[in-house]
């Protein structure tokens, strides 16, 4: 049975069939002609959205014909990682999964940061025991509380990409606005790779969301791994051995 890994983010829904990645802002806008490559799959799903809306997800997958719908779950233990939560249900699968994502690449001390709608850090000793974590605001969601529309700084983000120059002051209300924040964020994560390196000088940083290359300049040795909750799965959900080769 051919598996797809779906992650239904705050922002998007991602799915990944074979190397075929798929990005929509929902599952309303996903074309017909996609329900095809769903037809007889295995879905394995990620979702941070509500239970209303995961219903919706789950009766358009229906309709599109797939066989069996997988949801992952924040989980105790995953091999030798262990959930730090005192209770597990309560940490968003993002955050596992892409806890998952960095300790399958390598057993070691990890810092796990994602970046999008919220920026979440997570700590990991080399015994794979997780630490505890930070969620703080977003790019955009700093951005809104000064009253800037999502859609105004994406468009102003990529017309003076504040990568280039996050502590730069702005020359307009946009700019010093973006700029602050990035600044903001970056100095963060700089800050708390600073700490968790003097406890772990071997640890690595695993760097992924949307927004990852906005962060980029705080690790300046960090793995970057834009799609870490959809390689999370791929490694808590790896495919049968014999499963067809996915047709995408």
């Amino acid at each position: 049975m051919k598996q797809i890994l779906m992650d239904w983010g705050n922002s998007r829904l991602k799915w990944r069939c074979g190397n075929d990645l798929r990005v929509v802002p929902n599952h309303e806008d996903w074309p017909e002609s996609w329900s095809s490559i769903l037809s007889g799959s295995h879905v394995i799903l990620a979702s941070v959205r509500s239970d209303e809306q995961n219903r919706k997800l789950l009766e358009r997958l229906e309709q599109a014909g797939v066989n069996r719908v997988t949801q992952a779950k924040s989980e105790r233990q995953w091999h030798q990682l262990i959930n730090g939560y005192r209770d597990v249900s309560q940490m968003g699968v993002d955050r596992w999964l892409a806890m998952i994502a960095a300790w399958s690449r390598q057993q070691k001390p990890w810092m796990v940061v994602d970046a999008g709608t919220a920026v979440t850090l997570d700590w990991i000793d080399g015994r794979g025991r997780h630490l505890g974590g930070h969620i703080v605001p977003g790019l955009y969601a700093q951005v809104a509380t000064l009253g800037q529309s999502t859609a105004r700084a994406r468009a102003s983000l990529a017309s003076s990409p504040p990568q280039e120059h996050p502590a730069r002051p702005g020359a307009s209300t946009e700019e010093a606005i973006l700029n602050g924040a990035v600044s903001m964020l970056t100095t963060y994560v700089a800050a708390q790779w600073h700490s968790f390196r003097e406890r772990f000088p071997e640890a690595g940083c695993l760097l992924g969301g949307g927004d990852a290359s906005l962060l980029r300049s705080a690790v300046a040795d960090a793995v970057l791994e834009p799609q870490l909750v959809l390689s999370g799965l791929a490694a808590r959900y790896p495919e049968p051995e014999n499963c067809e080769e996915p047709s995408c």
